[in-house]
C-alpha cells in the first residue's frame, strides 16, 4: 500500500514509463516510516506516536497518514496531541467503510475538523467517481485518486 501511494504521489514524469505522480513536478522525498504491522496489520498510540516523532526529528513537512482507523477521539487525547503539536501536515485517508464520517468517525481524518494540519481525504476512482468504499461527508475536505489507480507497481 505505501509504495503505491508514494509512486501515485511522487512518480517521475517524463521517464518513458507512463506513471506520471501527482506531485512529480516538484522536488519530493519520500520516507518510509512503519508504524503498522502488528497483530492484523494494527497499530497502537505509541507506535503512531513514535513514528510522528521520527519523522519530526526529519524535518518531515507532510505525513501521509492513511493508516486511520475509528477511535474513541476523546480517549485518544495523545495521538491528538501529538499531532496538532507536530508542525507537520497530516493528509489522511477519510476511511474504507462506505460511511458518512460524521456519523461514523474516522481519526486522524476526522481531526480535521479541530486541527489546521489535518487534511481528510476521500476516494476517487479514475474516472472521477467517489470510490465504493470510500467513506463520504461534510468533514471531507478532498477527494483524491484511490482506487483504480496505476501506480509505480500496479493498478488498486
Amino acid at each position: 500500500h505505501g509504495t503505491h501511494c508514494a509512486g501515485t504521489i511522487a512518480a517521475t514524469a517524463n521517464n518513458s514509463i507512463g506513471i506520471v505522480g501527482v506531485a512529480s513536478n516538484i522536488n519530493v522525498k519520500i520516507m518510509s516510516i512503519k508504524v503498522l504491522g502488528g497483530v492484523n496489520g494494527g497499530t497502537s498510540t505509541a507506535k503512531l506516536v513514535k513514528g510522528i516523532r521520527y519523522a519530526m526529528s526529519m524535518g518531515v513537512d507532510v505525513i501521509n497518514a492513511s493508516w486511520g482507523g475509528w477511535i474513541d477521539s476523546q480517549a485518544d487525547v495523545t495521538l491528538k496531541k501529538m499531532i496538532s503539536h507536530s508542525g507537520i501536515l497530516f493528509v489522511a485517508a477519510a476511511g474504507n467503510s462506505g460511511t458518512d464520517n460524521r456519523e461514523q468517525k474516522c481519526y486522524p481524518a476526522c481531526y480535521s475538523t479541530e486541527l489546521d494540519n489535518v487534511i481528510s481525504v476521500g476516494s476517487v476512482e479514475c474516472d472521477g467517481t467517489l470510490s465504493s468504499f470510500s467513506n463520504y461527508g461534510a468533514d471531507i475536505d478532498i477527494l483524491a485518486p484511490g482506487s483504480k489507480i496505476y501506480s509505480t507497481i500496479y493498478a488498486f
